[in-house]
């Protein structure tokens, strides 16, 4: 999603990714899985993209850094797919800016480089959770990326333990195909978007004790998850478990946590990769869900001061989906 409003970024790290386009050729879900996409398509797609207006210009990305990972034992996104990212991206960003970090035996997760759950583990999904998350590669995967993004950072640091729950329903942008056009009604339409658009109800955040009453001083990293079940102790644990939040604490970053619902066709709790039969516009700046991140951003003063707390003793559990009839604020 970097890559549709690089514009607005200094920097990427893709873990466990596939290129863009390789969501609209055929067999994709081989392709964006296994690899072998076809490279020449999925640059010719994004000029496409690009030509349209649907996102920033490609050549932003030329000095932008990006580091891609990818473990030797994901089963689940091979390494091939990886390579054709970088493959890709060659087109785009200059060399010196393009950084890969393949040579770990991570599973399908993120690298960290402390804690009990061996580099590998979880290979199969049938792994103690917190190992499905991430696995002790002596590779400090946050860390490389910041540092590649931002350049010299402070040590990680202790957090507080406390992360914020935004209404991230709120930011969800409204089209005028959502207009019922015979009762002139948006209440059950808008209701449809929100399970079209496939996000998630809450979002969560980690602002550090530096940044708290000037977040408008503060650096602002967003952290797109990978797919994941749809329960609030999930989604706490991956926030609490990459080290972001340590580097933030440090730094005065912010860490924003938006969270995809997902759906039959993408997977459960995974954004929208490869479905235009519910948004034709999901790989580009127009798209539901990276509207909703990009109003979210836009706001964050106000989401963050209107955000509940969640604290560690509060006792984890799956927050329903509102009843249709509790409409959110919805944003253009």
């Amino acid at each position: 999603m970097a890559g549709i409003s690089v514009a607005s970024v200094e920097g990427a790290g893709i873990a466990a990714g596939s290129p863009y386009g390789c969501g609209v050729q055929p067999d994709q879900e081989d392709r964006c899985y296994y690899g072998h996409v076809d490279i020449p398509a999925s640059v010719g797609h994004a000029y496409r993209r690009q030509a349209q207006g649907h996102i920033d210009s490609l050549s932003n990305l030329k000095q932008t850094p990006v580091l891609l990972f990818n473990g030797k034992k994901d089963n689940e996104v091979y390494k091939r797919t990886m390579v054709d990212t970088f493959h890709q991206l060659q087109y785009f960003v200059d060399a010196k800016f393009l950084h890969t970090a393949f040579e770990t035996d991570a599973a399908h997760v993120w690298s960290v480089d402390h804690g009990n759950c061996d580099c590998g583990a979880c290979s199969d999904f049938m792994d103690k959770p917190i190992c499905c998350d991430v696995n002790n590669c002596v590779y400090d995967l946050s860390g490389d990326m910041l540092r590649k993004i931002y350049g010299p950072l402070r040590e990680r640091a202790q957090v507080h333990p406390v992360l914020r729950r935004i209404n991230q329903w709120k930011y969800v942008p409204r089209r005028d195909s959502d207009v019922n056009t015979t009762t002139g009604s948006t209440q059950t339409d808008t209701a449809q978007a929100r399970n079209r658009h496939g996000m998630w109800h809450w979002a969560l955040a980690y602002v550090p004790r530096g940044c708290v009453g000037k977040v408008h001083e503060c650096r602002v990293h967003v952290n797109y998850h990978g797919c994941i079940r749809k329960t609030l102790q999930r989604r706490r644990l991956w926030a609490s478990s990459i080290d972001l939040n340590e580097y933030g604490e440090a730094n005065n970053i912010v860490m924003l946590y938006p969270q995809a619902a997902g759906s039959d066709e993408v997977g459960i709790g995974c954004w929208n990769w490869g479905d235009d039969s519910v948004d034709p516009q999901f790989d580009t700046r127009l798209s539901y869900q990276l509207r909703t991140v990009m109003n979210m951003l836009s706001d964050l003063e106000n989401a963050l001061a209107e955000a509940d707390l969640l604290y560690p003793e509060e006792p984890a559990r799956h927050f329903a989906e509102p009843d249709a009839s509790h409409v959110p604020t919805i944003m253009a």
